[in-house]
């Protein structure tokens, strides 16, 4: 018997949005550290993101949502825009 999926999104908060602002090597201590202190939600997952591959509960598919939304987040600066809403429909998904 499979037990239902939970959320792999790191629990812990991301490093502020102000570190933007802030000299790299302050985003990058803070990102690393995120990243090093990784631990699960562990919630139940009702979303898949990043192509499926990840299960996210609500409130992380609206952060991984949100942050797709946002021209400010690495993704997107690195496209050169924010998503549409038809690329984040197909990014974070509801699981059936």
């Amino acid at each position: 018997m499979n037990s239902p999926p939970t959320c792999r999104a790191n629990r812990h908060p991301r490093p502020t949005p102000s570190l933007s602002q802030s000299p790299i090597a302050d985003w990058l201590r803070e990102t690393w550290g995120h990243m090093k202190n990784y631990e699960p939600c562990g919630e139940p997952a009702t979303h898949a993101g990043y192509g499926g591959t990840k299960p996210l509960c609500d409130k992380h598919a609206q952060e991984l949502r949100d942050a797709l939304r946002s021209p400010d987040t690495v993704g997107n600066v690195l496209a050169g825009r924010a998503r549409t809403e038809e690329e984040i429909a197909i990014m974070v998904r509801p699981l059936q």
